[in-house]
């Protein structure tokens, strides 16, 4: 569903909240007064009563009934709804009338106040991810018209004007204009754009009007793929997440244990006609208490927070356990090119035997990638280039380089260990950086030498990462040891491994595993580096949604090149992880607390029904603490 939509849904979900709110009014109105009307002399009658108090029960409690007895049928027996009609259906049996309504008041009321929060929450977090304007403005026949995001095609031409937000991945045919991404990648400096550039969806044009060709359909941009991703994340669980359900389908059945223990065992030991309902209140205070609803409501809650706080500053999550997981990470790999370093390689050095035919077969295979040294190679030769050579059977070798055919004579173009494959020679060579050798039909030709440079992030982010955070750094890539050594050295990274296949760098992860004994994040691009991506407890991939396969293979999508974004990701998860556990400890302290009063009959029931609510909203407005994360301390 396309974002046009959320004035409408959010209006009808108001007029909704409204209308519940004077329903909820209105039973409660009702309940008080036939509550009040069966202490009037008149309807003294213990049958009267009876009557007058069950009417009043089942205007507030109806709807609590119908999903006890829905949920049994369905086998969820101890759920808080079958707990509250148990405990005050018994209230009723032994007489306590006006504590049974009243219990199931004050639980309609508490209830009522949950869901507010816990709706008012989620508003607030989803509001850190409405990146897209409702309509946008299309350009048919020289006319504008507004449409709705899911209108638009592509090829369709779209105006932007100051102001609004680009409304679809596309490229930008007329004006130039400066760009706010920070909805995108969490960083306001803004980001100029001209004719040709590609641009992504939710970006806010600050300057001139912009003409854009849509690329993508709304359903397929970047903000969809990003809404998408939020909405969907809290779907995989969190280890805190599972156990908060395990743990209530144990919990709850010993406290019902222990309810029928005080009910009846102690009862029978002191003597049962004296003490039998004295007890037996007591123990269906114990079957309120037990209702586990403040963990069920907050643990998820935290993590939503945790996802949202994260969108905010350009780092996606796919799951609530990614978070987690990235929270309890002990070391973090790191890919080279285009992670540490910014992939734009220049050509430092070259050498051939053949200088004319070295270019035009290096050039023409070159150019069937968009790899960064083919880029590089190919911006660097498109001036010198003298024939368009017919080149045929491309084909790219991971980890080795390209093959392909000129005159139905072989082309190698790769690193050496594609030489060592096909059994040819090459000179001895001593350079620091990558070198991309050539050969045609069998014999060497010559290299090409490029370099890349550092982001500049890379040594600030790493080493706040071990500083700060405590993580032990690693740095996997296939280029060769001394390329290797050098970028480690400056970025202060002590632990490398190099000239690794794309099978050897999984093989890496798992021994980093093995060394650290716990969690491993992996970094990378995630197209060059899916497998390892796939392996780690963590995969994270580097540079927003413009890869399908990094939203497949990873677990965090950073959504710019800014490698600091790890480290405010990193404090995220583990504040997310600590509130979480800070609410499953306060929460059950309480429980505990409240069962052991109510057992000793310090306790009633609208005790326990205030305790549960309270803790619930305490429990949510912790969760809420994540949002004002600070994230920024010492981070460029």
């Amino acid at each position: 569903m396309a974002c046009c939509c959320n004035d409408s849904c959010k209006h009808e979900k108001k007029e909704n909240k409204k209308l519940e709110v004077i329903i909820l009014f209105i039973r409660v109105l009702l309940a008080i007064l036939f509550c009040g009307l069966s202490f009037l002399n008149v309807f003294n009658k213990l049958i009267w009563q009876y009557v007058l108090n069950i009417i009043a029960y089942l205007i507030v409690g109806y709807d609590v009934l119908y999903r006890a007895i829905k949920n049994i049928f369905k086998g969820e027996l101890f759920d808080e709804n079958f707990l509250m009609s148990l405990a005050t259906i018994l209230a009723l049996v032994i007489k306590e009338f006006p504590e049974a309504v009243a219990v199931m008041l004050l639980y309609q009321i508490g209830e009522f106040f949950q869901d507010m929060a816990v709706d008012k929450s989620k508003d607030s977090i989803m509001e850190l991810f409405e990146i897209n304007d409702e309509t946008a403005v299309r350009i048919n026949n020289n006319q504008e018209e507004i449409v709705d995001l899911d209108d638009i095609n592509v090829n369709d031409v779209i105006l932007v004007k100051p102001g609004n937000k680009i409304p679809v991945d596309g490229i930008i045919i007329q004006g130039k204009s400066r760009l706010n991404m920070a909805q995108l990648t969490g960083e306001s400096i803004p980001y100029e754009v001209v004719e040709g550039n590609e641009v992504l969806s939710g970006s806010l044009n600050i300057n001139s009007a912009l003409y854009i060709k849509a690329t993508k359909k709304y359903n397929e941009s970047t903000t969809y793929k990003m809404q998408e991703m939020i909405k969907n994340a809290s779907k995989k669980k969190a280890k805190s997440e599972k156990f908060i359900t395990k743990f209530s389908k144990i919990y709850t059945p010993i406290v019902i244990l222990l309810a029928l223990i005080v009910a009846f065992v102690i009862p029978l030991i002191l003597g049962f006609d004296a003490y039998f309902k004295t007890y037996l209140h007591r123990a269906l205070t114990f079957m309120i208490i037990s209702c586990p609803c403040a963990l069920v409501i907050s643990i998820p809650l935290s993590f939503f927070a945790g996802i949202g706080k994260s969108a905010r500053v350009g780092i996606l999550s796919k799951s609530s356990e990614a978070i987690e997981n990235f929270a309890n990470v002990k070391a973090i790999a790191f890919d080279k090119t285009g992670t540490i370093t910014k992939g734009n390689f220049v050509v430092v050095d070259e050498s051939s035997i053949n200088q004319e035919l070295f270019i035009n077969l290096l050039y023409q295979v070159e150019t069937k990638f968009d790899h960064p040294i083919a880029l590089s190679i190919v911006d660097f030769y498109k001036n010198r280039v003298t024939n368009k050579l017919e080149i045929s059977d491309v084909l790219d070798i991971p980890g080795y380089g390209i093959t392909a055919s000129y005159l139905n004579k072989k082309i190698l173009i790769g690193n050496e260990n594609l030489f060592k494959e096909n059994k040819i020679d090459l000179p001895t060579i001593n350079k620091v950086g990558t070198m991309i050798y050539l050969a045609y039909d069998n014999a060497y030709l010559g290299y090409v030498c490029l370099a890349d440079t550092l982001k500049d992030d890379s040594k600030q982010a790493i080493n706040l990462l071990m500083e700060q955070e405590k993580l032990k750094t690693y740095l996997i890539s296939g280029d060769k040891k001394e390329v290797v050594e050098d970028i480690a050295s400056k970025v202060n990274i002590t632990n490398t491994y190099y000239q690794m296949l794309p099978e050897d760098k999984v093989n890496a992860i798992k021994t980093i595993k093995n060394e650290n004994n716990g969690l491993v994040a992996y970094v990378g691009d995630g197209i060059n580096d899916a497998a390892c991506l796939i392996e780690s407890d963590v995969g994270i991939a580097m540079g927003g949604l413009g890869a399908d396969l990094a939203i497949e293979s990873a677990d965090l999508v950073i959504m710019d090149d800014s490698l600091t974004k790890l480290v405010k990701g990193h404090k995220i998860a583990k504040k997310t992880l600590t509130i979480a556990k800070e609410n499953i400890i306060f929460a059950l302290t309480i429980k505990l607390l409240v069962l052991i009063l109510g057992a000793f009959g310090y306790a009633p029931m609208w005790i326990a029904i205030l305790s549960d609510v309270g803790v619930c909203l305490l429990a949510i407005l912790n969760s809420l603490r994540i949002l004002t994360t600070r994230t920024t301390k010492n981070v460029l």
